[in-house]
């Protein structure tokens, strides 16, 4: 419970996702974040590998990468590593198996 205190607008604004360092096995330390709302909403709209990229583009703060260096990082690593990394991503989301339908049926009643 507040103490009853508004918090500013600017406040209100300022982006608070959760970060974290994660090692990565064999490779070294990278920061990682959770997704906002409007990626996961972005997410929804995507097919599997779209869906891959697009999180671990948003997600991988540190160092940072575009979608398309994503794509690029993804074919020289096993699966493993990539599915470490996304998993600790959807974990900073508090995201679980409903979120994506609520995602999608949150921007099929936008339209």
């Amino acid at each position: 419970m507040s103490d009853g205190a508004i918090i500013s607008k600017d406040a209100f604004l300022k982006a608070s996702l959760p970060e974290s360092e994660f090692n990565v096995p064999g490779l070294g330390t990278i920061r990682l974040r959770g997704l906002s709302r409007a990626e996961v909403v972005r997410f929804a709209e995507l097919d599997f590998d779209g869906r891959e990229v697009h999180t671990l583009a948003c997600g991988i703060v540190a160092p940072e990468l575009t979608e398309d260096e994503v794509r690029e990082w993804r074919s020289t690593v096993v699966s493993r590593t990539v599915r470490l990394i996304n998993d600790e991503i959807i974990k900073l989301s508090a995201l679980n198996e409903n979120a994506v339908g609520d995602a999608k049926r949150s921007f099929q009643e936008e339209q």
